[in-house]
C-alpha cells in the first residue's frame, strides 16, 4: 500500500506535505483598545497544515524547541511525507533516534563507527590547500590555539608526505604517526603542544575518518548515519563536516533543478558553528535540488546562514528568556501593533506537540502536529529497543512473544535489522547456542554485549558498578572491598602490547584492575604477562571467586 501511494505521489509530482492541524492564526484585529487595530491570535477550525515545496522561496527548514517538546516527532512526519513524495533524505542522527524509522522512509542505515569519510581526500584540491583547510577545520572544532593549529598543520603536511610517497591518500593513522615522529624530535615546549593535540584527537575512530563512501549510491537513496558510536561532540562535528565537504563537491556536479530532490537532515545542528560547510550548501543547494532541515534546542546558536535562509521555521515550546526573545523577533519581525508580544506569549504557552510555524510570507500559525506512528507491520522498533543494552536470543524472543508476535515474524524483523546494520549479532563460543544481539554498539558487538553482561553479573553478586566504556576511562568501574576496581574486557582483537600499555595507564588511578578475556585468546594474553580471567570462569564463579 505504501509503495502504491509513493508511486501515485511521484506520478502527480505531489510535494505538498500534510503534517497536522492549524489551531490558531495571527491576524489583525480591528476591535483593539488603543488605535483601533492590533495583532491577535484567531482560532481556526478544520484547517490542515501543510508545507508546499513548490512555492517556497527556498526549501530549507528549521525546527527548534526545548527537549521533549515535539521536535523529533515533527521531523519524522516530514521525512515520511517527503519519502511518499519521492524526495530522499540524508540524516545525521546524533542519538540513533531516527534509526527506528528507517523502514518507514526506505532508508539504509550506516553506523558511523565503522563507515565514514576519508577526511584527507583531496577532491581536486592541492595538498597545500587541503592541508590548510583541514588545519582550520580542526582548529575550529577542537578549539585549538594558534600555536597548536600551526603545529597540527605541520603534522598534517608530513602525513601527506608519507602517504604520497606510497602513492595513496593519507588516513587518520598517518596523522597520529606523524605526531609521534614530531614528538621524538621535539623540544620540551613543542612536546607539550604535541601531547595536548594528541590528547584532543584521541577521541577519533580510525574507521570513521578513513573509509570512503560511494556517494552515487547515497545521493540516489535515503540513508541514516547513526552517530552515537562517536563518543564526543567533536568527533560527530568532524564526521559531519567531512561528509558535507565531500557532498558539496559532488553537489556541484549535479544538474540544476527547479524543485527539491533530496534533503540533508541534521539533528542537534547547534554543533555546526559559523564557518561550517553547511553554510555553502544552504546558500547554493537550492539550484541543485538540495534542501537542508536542521533540528536544534536553540536557534540563536545555529550557524548564521541556517537562521537566515530557512523559509520554514517550526518553533516548539521555549522559556529561556534570551532564546524566547530571539525566536519571537524572528517570527514577528518587529513589534508593530503588539505583534512581538503576541508571538512571544504564544511560544511560551505552547503545549507538547504544538508549535508556532512560519512558512514563507504566510502569517504565523499555531499547529498541532499529528503523532508519528511507526507502521504496525514493522516490529523492528520493538526489537531495537529491547536490544539496546544487549539481549540474548531466548530473552528477545520471549519479550516479543509476550507482545503477541510470532516466531517467524520476529526472525524476519531481526534479519532485516541486521541487514540494515541497525542491530548486530554475536555468538559466544564458550557458551553453546548463546546468540546475542545489540543495537548500534559503540565498539564491537562482542565487546559492548559483554560489558552489559559483566555489569549485570556484578550487580547480581551485590557489587555496585557503572559502565564507562570510553576512551579516557575503564570499561567498567566496580566498588569492591572498599576500593574502586577498573574492569576491562578484551575481545582478543587488540594487540597484547596495547593492552599492557593501557593497564599501565590505568594503574596510575586504580589500585586494582581486573581483565576479563575471551576464552579463545586467554592463553595468548596470560603468556604475555597479563593477569586475566577467562570469561567463562567469571560467569561461572563470580568476581570474588574467579
Amino acid at each position: 500500500m505504501i509503495d502504491l501511494l509513493r508511486f501515485i505521489c511521484r506520478k502527480n509530482n505531489y510535494e505538498k506535505v500534510k503534517l497536522g492541524k492549524i489551531t490558531k492564526r495571527l491576524c489583525l484585529d480591528f476591535i483593539y483598545s488603543g488605535d483601533g487595530k492590533g495583532w491577535k491570535w484567531k482560532r481556526q477550525f478544520f484547517s490542515d497544515f501543510s508545507i508546499d515545496m513548490r512555492v517556497s522561496i527556498n526549501p530549507h527548514i528549521t525546527i527548534v524547541g526545548k527537549s521533549g517538546s515535539g521536535k523529533s516527532n515533527a521531523c519524522k512526519l516530514i521525512m515520511k511525507a517527503l519519502n511518499l513524495s519521492g524526495i530522499t533524505t540524508i540524516v545525521f542522527d546524533a542519538h540513533n533516534e531516527y534509526v527506528r524509522i528507517a523502514n518507514d522512509i526506505s532508508a539504509d542505515v550506516y553506523d558511523a563507527t565503522y563507515t565514514g569519510i576519508n577526511i584527507f581526500a583531496l577532491d581536486g584540491m592541492s595538498v597545500k590547500e587541503r592541508t590548510s583547510e583541514l588545519a582550520d577545520t580542526f582548529k575550529r572544532i577542537f578549539r585549538l590555539g594558534e600555536v597548536q593549529s600551526y603545529t597540527l598543520y605541520k603534522c598534517i603536511r608530513y602525513a601527506y608526505k608519507i602517504a604520497m610517497f606510497e602513492g595513496r591518500e593519507p588516513r587518520l593513522g598517518d596523522l597520529f604517526f606523524a605526531i609521534n615522529v614530531f614528538k621524538k624530535h621535539a623540544q620540551r615546549t613543542e612536546m607539550g603542544t604535541l601531547e595536548s593535540i594528541e590528547k584532543r584527537l584521541v577521541v577519533l575512530n580510525g574507521a570513521s575518518f578513513s573509509s570512503n563512501i560511494e556517494f552515487d549510491r547515497i545521493i540516489g537513496k535515503s540513508c541514516i548515519f547513526a552517530l552515537s558510536g562517536l563518543h564526543t561532540n567533536e568527533a560527530q562535528k568532524l564526521y559531519i563536516e567531512g561528509f558535507l565537504k565531500r557532498f558539496y563537491t559532488k553537489m556541484l556536479q549535479l544538474e540544476k533543478r527547479d524543485s527539491v530532490k533530496f534533503y540533508i537532515v541534521i539533528d542537534e545542528a547547534e554543533k555546526l558553528e559559523d564557518g561550517s560547510m553547511i553554510g555553502r550548501i544552504i546558500a547554493e543547494g537550492r539550484k541543485y535540488g538540495v534542501g537542508v532541515m536542521t533540528i536544534s534546542q536553540r536557534a540563536k546558536v545555529l550557524e548564521s546562514s541556517v537562521r537566515g535562509n530557512a523559509s520554514v521555521n517550526i518553533i516548539f515550546y521555549q522559556r529561556e528568556p534570551d532564546e524566547l526573545n530571539y525566536l519571537a523577533n524572528l517570527v514577528a519581525g518587529g513589534n508593530e501593533l503588539n505583534r512581538f508580544t503576541e508571538v512571544k506569549k504564544a511560544i511560551r504557552n505552547l503545549s507538547q506537540g504544538n508549535a508556532v510555524v512560519v512558512c514563507g510570507t504566510r502569517n504565523p500559525e499555531v499547529v498541532k502536529f499529528d503523532l508519528y506512528e511507526i507502521a504496525k507491520e514493522y516490529l523492528g522498533d520493538y526489537i531495537s529497543k529491547f536490544a539496546v543494552p544487549g539481549i540474548s536470543k531466548a530473552d528477545l524472543f520471549g519479550k516479543m512473544r509476550s507482545l503477541g508476535f510470532c516466531d517467524d515474524d520476529i526472525a524476519n524483523g531481526l534479519e532485516r535489522l541486521i541487514v540494515d546494520n541497525v542491530v548486530k549479532a554475536h555468538s559466544f563460543e564458550h557458551e553453546s547456542g548463546s546468540e546475542w544481539y545489540i543495537t548500534m554498539p559503540r565498539n564491537s558487538a562482542e565487546h559492548d554485549i559483554m560489558l552489559g553482561r559483566i555489569s549485570r553479573k556484578l550487580s547480581s553478586d551485590g557489587i555496585r558498578n557503572s559502565i564507562y566504556n570510553s576512551s579516557y576511562g575503564p570499561d567498567i568501574v566496580a566498588f569492591y572491598d572498599g576500593e574502586k576496581v577498573a574492569i576491562e574486557y578484551e575481545t582478543g582483537m587488540k594487540k597484547v602490547e596495547d593492552t599492557l600499555a593501557m593497564l599501565s595507564s590505568r594503574s596510575r588511578y586504580y589500585k586494582q584492575i581486573a581483565v576479563i578475556v575471551n576464552d579463545k585468546h586467554f592463553d595468548r594474553y596470560s603468556k604475555a604477562g597479563v593477569e586475566c580471567l577467562k570469561a567463562s570462569d567469571f560467569f561461572r564463579n563470580g568476581f570474588a571467586k574467579a
